[in-house]
């Protein structure tokens, strides 16, 4: 066959058979593509609403933790306030929180106050009465149940009491309906969260809530982003708690959805807390299921929220795709089978005289006559590199002859970057001159290392002799610079004595004027120093502050030229920083040994630490058993003294839960967890920003609305200073709904019984009214 009809055969069916492959693959993949997209933004939806009804329940959770722990220290209460004292918190707790239902507690008998004769359960009975209310909400009003303080045999051999005498673990129980009415049609869907009371390791009793899923509800109802779809929330052991067909609540979904349950196996991967979905096809219709297991709290149990959606509305637009991806195909065949066709006959005829040339030029013969083409296309254009490639080997022949007698410093041009046998005998001559360039290279290598090695010889002998941290880390400073041919140095520590106060503290210094300028003491994060320890990574610099340590000499003081800041890691801790000041730039090599070092110091740093912290501490068991006797005469003194005291927490105690109350009435309250993340906002703050609670729960602190300056970058500084205790007052303006806010807020820690900031309270006013400067308005310390 001649070369036009082999072209048009080869390539045109080769053509079309690959084009077909490839458009039947970017089809099917275009649809699952499609598809798959449309299942992420549906898990994305499942996974944002499983977190909202984490954050629902959770909220309720730690409500009772909360009156658990406070339960826990009623020995500080006075023996005959405690009673009034856990009711009123009781009843404040019930009051301000909507979804709860009611709140109890039961105390083992003879726990929370001493024998009273008024507490006795039932005349005759030896068993003596004591604490178990239960107030419940009726129509607005807070109730107390009367039945149980009567009956409390019914509490002690309840199932969940004694549950949590045995594990002494919190838990909720599997949701129910009930009515405080008694009437059916007031019936409400509540669980239970129960905790155990546990006083100095001993069970003294269980607290308890029951709380609605109104908002969860609400939340699930105002789902509509996609037709026919719903939300549905499920329990540890399989129970529908939400879904919009009320026949399926409390109902397990095995019996609701049995062909769910046992193709998917849904309730062991809810409890293995596994996310998944699964296409579900049956002869009604097939719908696309996502699943979100989440974990209550603090406890073992996993509920479940999940999304249903009819298939169909999924592959609708992967479907349209495939449909005009097959049009566009069938165009696309036709067009390629035509240009084929030409573009064979085109190429046909010159190539036979291109061909004879190149079997010319096969046989070594490049004095071949040069062929000529009149068209200007491709085919010219093959023609003309012909005749450049027969110039080149021409030009090339020559320098290889040159090469071959030595002539290394001949100048020559390749034809192209592509020119391989051109640029090889190129890259042959470059690689002869750089041979002894090489060699010096490697030698200067070897003495590099050498001399690496030498130093961590002299200083592995500096931390063998040394005994205490001063002298320690004076003579690897003292050491290091001269080594380093530097100039002036110094070594910060770690000092963690204070767990609320822990600092980089100025060691040994040398080569400085004036030691009294060098900084004592560094925070974690503050300047160079405090960044490296921070960051835990060497810090080199060349472009020095004005405001830096200046080196001083005999000819004057100037800057620093480089500077070296290096941490003293051990085991992913940090202990230290070195610092090594030098007129010249430091080279590679001298960092790589100072880092190298790095880890030998800081593990010689923390021995000796820990000895001398041994030596103090004997020290210190000594001193305190000779002071324990007097201690003893002063404690008895102030148990007589606590006992006044304790009369006077009360009363100011019920003056603090009026300002609370005040306050509440009258300003922005919100509250953070140590992360930023809002736990919690009063209806003043939510009517000002005009945004439903369960929308800016669980938003980080500055995320609400639209700042109208950035930020970001105090907020760093802002919560480090409220995560060690601090208080702090920021002033920022927010676009809400195109209306300018200014407000000014003041953030404080709020404390455990340890000491330790657990939350953060925020109270805010709105000043937008107020005459200020708004053009200079930002973050105010």
């Amino acid at each position: 066959m001649k070369i036009n009809t082999k072209l048009l055969l080869t390539i045109l069916t080769s053509s079309i058979l690959i084009y077909i492959i490839v458009l039947g693959y970017i089809s099917i993949k275009s649809k699952n593509i499609s598809f798959q997209n449309t299942a992420d933004i549906i898990d994305s939806y499942t996974n944002q609403y499983a977190k909202l009804a984490e954050t629902n329940i959770d909220s309720n959770i730690n409500i009772i933790n909360f009156l658990g722990q406070s339960f826990e220290n009623f020995k500080e209460i006075p023996d005959t306030l405690r009673r009034d004292f856990y009711n009123n918190q009781m009843k404040s707790l019930l009051a301000t929180n909507n979804e709860l239902l009611s709140i109890w507690c039961n105390w083992e008998p003879n726990s929370i106050d001493n024998f009273d004769t008024s507490y006795v359960s039932k005349p005759g009975s030896t068993v003596l009465g004591n604490f178990k209310p239960v107030y419940y909400k009726l129509n607005g009003e807070i109730k107390l149940n009367l039945f149980v303080e009567q009956s409390p045999e019914t509490i002690y051999d309840d199932d969940i009491y004694i549950q949590l005498q045995n594990d002494l673990k919190k838990t909720i129980t599997k949701p129910y309906f009930h009515s405080n009415t008694g009437i059916k049609q007031n019936e409400i869907l509540q669980t239970k969260a129960v905790v155990p009371i546990i006083v100095n390791d001993n069970f003294q009793g269980i607290a308890g809530i029951n709380f609605s899923f109104t908002q969860i509800q609400k939340l699930f109802n105002d789902f509509k982003h996609f037709d026919n779809s719903y939300l549905f929330l499920i329990d540890n052991n399989g129970n529908f708690v939400i879904h919009p067909n009320k026949k399926h609540i409390r109902k397990s979904i095995k019996k609701s959805f049995p062909e769910y349950s046992k193709k998917h196996d849904l309730i062991k991967k809810i409890n293995e807390k596994r996310k998944f979905s699964f296409v579900n096809k049956n002869e009604h219709e097939s719908v696309y299921v996502s699943v979100v297991p989440f974990t209550i709290g603090n406890t073992n149990i996993t509920w479940a929220t999940g999304i249903v959606i009819p298939l169909k509305f999924i592959t609708q637009k992967s479907n349209k795709t495939l449909l005009i991806t097959a049009l566009i195909g069938i165009i696309g065949l036709l067009f390629i089978a035509f240009v084929i066709f030409y573009v064979a006959y085109k190429i046909s005829r010159p190539l036979i005289s291109i061909t004879e040339l190149l079997k010319t030029l096969a046989k070594g013969n490049i004095s071949a006559k040069k062929v000529k083409i009149k068209s200007d296309d491709e085919i010219k254009e093959i023609a003309e590199s012909i005749s450049h490639l027969i110039d080149g080997l021409d030009r090339t022949t020559d320098f290889a002859t040159q090469i071959g007698k030595g002539n290394f410093d001949i100048e020559f041009t390749s034809l192209s970057e592509d020119d391989m046998l051109g640029n090889s005998l190129i890259e042959m001559q470059k690689n002869l001159q750089k041979a002894k360039e090489e060699e010096n290279k490697r030698k200067e290598e070897e003495n590099i290392q050498k001399w690496i090695t030498q130093g961590i010889t002299k200083i592995g002998e500096v931390l063998r002799q040394s005994s205490n941290i001063k002298s320690l880390c004076s003579d690897i400073i003292c050491h290091l610079i001269s080594y380093l041919n530097a100039n002036q140095g110094c070594v910060y520590i770690i000092n963690d004595n204070e767990k609320n106060d822990i600092y980089l503290e100025n060691i040994a210094v040398l080569g400085y004027e004036d030691n009294s300028i060098i900084k004592k003491r560094y925070n974690l994060g503050e300047g160079l120093m405090g960044r490296c320890a921070f960051e835990k990574q060497t810090i080199y610099r060349i472009d020095i502050p004005k405001d830096y340590v200046k080196i001083v000499s005999g000819l004057g003081s100037s800057l620093p030229g480089s500077i070296l800041l290096v941490p003293l890691i051990l085991n992913n801790e940090i202990l230290g920083v070195i610092e090594i000041d030098s007129f010249s730039h430091l080279k590679p090599h001298h960092i790589e040994f100072v880092e190298k070092i790095s880890e030998n110091i800081a593990s010689t740093i923390n021995s000796v630490k820990v000895s001398e912290k041994t030596t103090q501490l004997l020290e210190q068991s000594q001193q305190q058993g000779e002071e324990l006797a007097a201690q003893e005469e002063e404690m008895r003194q102030n148990m007589e003294e606590m006992q006044a005291t304790q009369e006077e927490a009360t009363k100011r105690e019920d003056e603090i839960n009026n300002f609370i109350n005040a306050i509440n009435s009258n300003s922005l309250v919100a509250e953070y967890d140590m992360e930023g993340k809002l736990i919690q906002i009063n209806q003043i703050f939510l009517d000002l920003l005009d945004i439903p609670e369960g929308q800016v729960i669980g938003t980080y602190f500055g995320s609400i609305g639209t700042p109208t300056v950035s930020m970001n970058s105090d907020l760093q500084d802002i919560w480090s200073d409220l995560r060690t205790g601090k208080s702090r007052k920021i002033t920022y303006k927010l676009i809400i709904n195109k209306i300018e806010i200014i407000l000014t807020e003041v953030c404080s820690p709020v404390f455990d019984d340890e000491g330790n900031p657990f939350k953060i309270m925020s109270i805010a006013a709105d000043i937008t009214n107020i005459n200020i400067d708004k053009e200079q308005l930002n973050i105010i310390n």
